[in-house]
């Protein structure tokens, strides 16, 4: 999973836009990431894949026409990304995960997968964000009263 929040950008002109991308320097690759989308006046990019992708330790940020080419085009921002802490926030989840396991009551845990199954079918590309948000913190509230 990869967020990348960018303030500071200009408005691309016209229909022009930024697009993410990740890169394996050797041997070298790269994978977009996506269009990003202006939220509260930075540009997001939220990718997640069900692939690894620990070995792609670059991100580029591209400007791109609307032009048909799947090509990358104009490097804006370039940057490593620190894996070392993401894989340390994944363990750390991980487990806090675990732990919550051990103190479910069975009616939380079919809750939990209940919800699991449906957001794995979702589109997540017809997905707003915010009513996931929503709907995760409502899950919350209600295993924390349970």
């Amino acid at each position: 999973m990869l967020e990348a929040s960018l303030e500071g950008l200009s408005d691309p002109l016209g229909d022009d836009f930024y697009e993410g991308w990740i890169v394996r320097k050797d041997p070298f690759a790269f994978i977009s990431t996506g269009e990003l989308e202006k939220i509260d006046g930075k540009y997001v990019n939220n990718y997640s894949a069900d692939k690894d992708y620990l070995a792609y330790d670059f991100y580029v940020l591209t400007l791109e026409p609307n032009d048909g080419d799947p090509a990358p085009a104009d490097h804006i921002v370039e940057g490593a990304i620190d894996i070392s802490a993401s894989a340390t926030m994944y363990g750390e989840m991980m487990k806090k995960s675990e732990m919550m396991d051990k103190t479910m009551t069975p009616v939380q845990k079919a809750l939990r997968e209940s919800i699991k199954k449906k957001l794995s079918s979702l589109d997540m590309s017809k997905i707003d964000i915010e009513a996931l948000k929503e709907r995760i913190n409502v899950y919350r509230t209600n295993l924390s009263n349970r």
